[in-house]
């Protein structure tokens, strides 16, 4: 688009959002919050993800999102071995318990 003599004047200002666009895109990259965002919400789904990316980075966001969900039911277990998940009147829906272990070592 910058190439284009309607727009040649803003050239320079095309190739630098551009350049600052990628560099934040890339951002996604670093975190798996995106990946799992996309996957937890009703209206994208798993499907999404599986459809539109590349089955390389598709692969590597749902091993993290299992890994991320296996710390999680871990810490929902209590001494006696059975699971304890959150109940719908509790203060912390299971969603936001699972979005704080993307935050926590």
């Amino acid at each position: 688009m910058a190439a284009h003599p309607k727009f040649s004047g803003l050239e320079n200002a095309i190739r630098a959002g551009l350049k600052n666009l990628q560099k934040w895109y890339r951002k996604a990259d670093d975190t798996d919050v995106y990946f799992i965002c996309l996957t937890l919400d009703p209206n994208w789904k798993l499907a999404y993800t599986e459809e539109k990316w590349d089955p390389e980075f598709f692969q590597a966001g749902r091993l993290r999102l299992e890994s991320v969900f296996d710390a999680y039911a871990a810490r929902m277990q209590v001494s006696n071995g059975t699971t304890t998940l959150p109940t719908a009147g509790s203060s912390f829906s299971a969603c936001a318990l699972l979005c704080t272990t993307l935050f926590v070592p």
